[in-house]
Parts: C-alpha cells; structure tokens; sequence
C-alpha cells in the first residue's frame, strides 16, 4: 500500500510539472505561471504542498508597473518566491490588447475580486496549499519590505492558519496571537479577531497595554463603554497621547463610543430638524458620566456636523474654527492632512477675514510638515482669495510644476491669471 502511494504521488507530480512547464515566465526574476487556471493552480499547490502568492493587477496601475520593474526582477526575491510559492498574476481589468490567455483569465479575476474584495491595486493574495487564504495586503512596497512580507506569510512560525490551529489547541504565546488577530483584520476575518483579542489582553501584563501596537488593537476593539478598552482610554488619555504621539489619539475613541451611545439617536431624530434635538438633555447626560470636557466637545462637534448637513456654511465654517483651536489635533502623525483639509473648507465655503487668516495658518503648517503639491495648492488658493494675487500664483505655479497632469491645479492656475474666483460662487 506504501509503494502504491508513492507511485501515485510521483505520477501526480510528473503530471503537474509537464502541465505548468510551458507556461512558467523564464525571463528572470519571479517565475509567474502564465496560463494555468486559478483550479489548475490550486491542483498543483495542493499537488506540490506549495503557497500560492497571487499578484492582482492592472494594465493602467503605475505601482504595479514598479512592482514589476523594480522588485519581482531582483534575484534575492526571486529566490524565495520561486522557491516556497506557486505564484501568478492575475489582470483585474480587460483591455482590447490582451492576448487569448489574458481572456481566458476573466473568470478567474473576477471570481478573486469579489470573493476577496479586490478595491485597490497592487493586491496581494497568500493562499496556503489548501488554498485557504492566509494573507492579503495592498499597495506596492520596496524590494525589502516586499521580501520580508513574503518570509514571514510562509513562515510556520508566523503563517495564518498554522497560527489560528495552535492557538485553537490551547497554545497562548503571545507575540503570536497579536499576529494572529492582525492578520484576520487585514483578512476581514472578524470571527477569529475577537475569539483571540479577549484572551490576548487578558493574558496581558497591565504596563504591556501601553505599547503601540496593543494600543492601536484595544482601538480597533473597543466600541463600547462596557468595553475594557473604554476605560483604558477614557482613564490614561494623558500617557496614551503621549505614546502615540497624538494630543487627541485617546479623547477620540471616547468621544465616537459616548457619540454612538447617547448622541446617536437625537442626530437621528434631528434629520429633517432646523436644529440639533435633545442638545441640553444628552449633553448633561455626558457631563454627569464623563465630565464638563467632553460634553463641551461633543456638543461642539455635534452641532459642527449639524450645520453641515444642513449646509449652513457662516455656522460650520465658525464652529470649525472654534473647533479645531480647542480640541483639534497640535500633534498628530497625520497633521499636516488635517490642517490641510479643515483649510481647504474654510477656503471654500467662508469669506470672513479672520477664519481665512486662521486657515491660510493651518495651510502654512500643513505645508512645512509636508511639501506636497495638493498643500501647495490650497495654500496657493487661500493666498489669493486673501488678495495676495501674486503670492498665489507663485504656488500655483510650483503645485503646476511638480503635478502637471492635475488638471485642477492648472483650471485654478488660468482663473489667478484671469483673476476670476477659484472657489464656489454662492
């Protein structure tokens, strides 16, 4: 009986190798298989005992053009790729250049796009032999980055389901349930999430639950005030900022829980209300339970929102302002975002002389923490709205210069020049 399986198992192997032998890319660098169906190479992975690493791509996607270039040709990628996976490209899009196999594959791509939510592009798709799912990751990466992804997914060490069956057998280590349970949020695999998140705090020593990352987890997971997480930030706000590097990071997990808990149901209500129901009953309601901070905050917010829903540009542009001065973010890893986007609003919706000067500040800001072209332009934008013309244009031109395939910069760049309004005409 022992023979016959080994002669079996080499009869399937010879049958595979003769079947993918034409249609593996000997060109160097990673060898993609060509032509086999996604059923032909779930047979062979589980023929082989082989990953499968899936590359989903586009013909128009510039970094997946990179990720070709510059990283499936390096031979210390192509090492390791061809060695421990099976791995294939899949083109999500269609176009009236692709070839017979190109066509043969549309099938297959779009049963991959909508069996694993494929928005974006590069996507990246682990399967393991079984063809089980074991990773998935978008956006292209450097060489190393891309390596050490590849490594680490096939790692018994570190791999999904190798992961998810010990912790399922009673194994509590815990540097490998904290890669468990972020593997199954970037798998959208909820279910395994919270069977390992509790059991994973739980076994927690108490000053473990200030480190980054187990921080950014409790985030993820709290989403109540029964929550253990709740009153972790609700009750460290001060040296969770800290570590976090954000004077907001813990003020707002609070807020969106006693938003959801309390206010939710009034701002329903308020939908089709001139103005904001319930406000001096659930804002005594949070300063009996939370304090005079939040219900200040949160009633600021909440009335903020409200003028914008209502389009109500004089009360949202002021309530902004006042909004961001008191319980914006002054450090935060995504600052210059916020500063940017908050002044692009106040460009565009308010002419009061003191909330532009606020913004074309925040502008100012955002820009020296980040020479992007998009900060450039509002900058460019609030400047002249201000009547400072020649300032502006100056922007514009430098935004033109380093994008110049943005249309919007360069309708914007013409309308200075023309000194016509860049902004909605009311």
């Amino acid at each position: 009986m022992k023979i016959k399986l080994v002669v079996v198992s080499f009869l399937l192997q010879l049958f595979y190798t003769k079947m993918f032998a034409g249609s593996i890319d000997t060109t160097g660098g990673i060898q993609f298989e060509t032509q086999a169906t996604w059923r032909q190479v779930l047979a062979k992975a589980k023929a082989e005992d082989k990953m499968i690493f899936v590359d989903c791509y586009a013909t128009w996607c510039g970094p997946c053009k990179r990720m070709d270039r510059d990283v499936y040709t390096r031979d210390s990628v192509a090492r390791v790729f061809n060695k421990a996976y099976i791995c294939v490209k899949i083109q999500m899009d269609s176009t009236q250049q692709d070839d017979e196999s190109t066509r043969k594959r549309y099938p297959d791509a779009e049963f991959l796009r909508k069996k694993f939510v494929i928005t974006g592009y590069p996507t990246f798709l682990f399967f393991g032999p079984d063809g089980q799912l074991v990773d998935h990751r978008m956006g292209a990466m450097d060489a190393a980055a891309f390596l050490r992804m590849g490594i680490e997914t096939e790692d018994p060490n570190t791999r999904y389901d190798i992961l998810l069956n010990r912790f399922r057998k009673g194994e509590r280590e815990l540097l490998s349930m904290r890669a468990l349970i972020w593997t199954a949020l970037r798998l959208r695999d909820t279910s395994v999430a919270k069977e390992v998140v509790g059991p994973y705090f739980h076994d927690l020593n108490a000053q473990d639950w200030f480190v980054p990352n187990n921080i950014r987890l409790l985030n993820v997971y709290t989403r109540s005030s029964r929550d253990s997480g709740f009153r972790f930030f609700y009750l460290h706000s001060g040296r969770i900022d800290t570590i976090m590097e954000s004077d907001v990071y813990a003020e707002d997990v609070v807020q969106v829980i006693i938003v959801q808990e309390i206010v939710k149901s009034w701002w329903i209500k308020s939908k089709d209300s001139d103005t904001l129901l319930g406000c001096s009953v659930w804002a005594n309601q949070i300063a009996e339970k939370y304090g005079k901070y939040y219900s200040n905050r949160v009633l600021l917010c909440m009335r903020m929102q409200h003028a914008l829903r209502k389009r109500r540009w004089l009360d949202y542009t002021h309530d902004l302002t006042v909004y961001m001065n008191k319980y914006g973010p002054h450090k935060d890893p995504s600052l210059d975002l916020v500063l940017n986007n908050s002044a692009w609003v106040i460009f565009q919706h308010s002419s009061d002389s003191v909330e532009l000067e606020q913004a074309l500040s925040w502008s100012s800001q955002a820009l020296l923490l980040n020479a992007d072209a998009n900060y450039m332009d509002t900058y460019a934008n609030i400047c002249y709205k201000r009547g400072r013309r020649d300032k502006g244009i100056m922007w514009e031109e430098v935004a033109v210069r380093l994008e110049p395939e943005n249309k919007s910069f360069r309708e914007n760049l013409i309308k200075m020049r023309d000194k016509k309004p860049t902004w909605p005409v009311q």
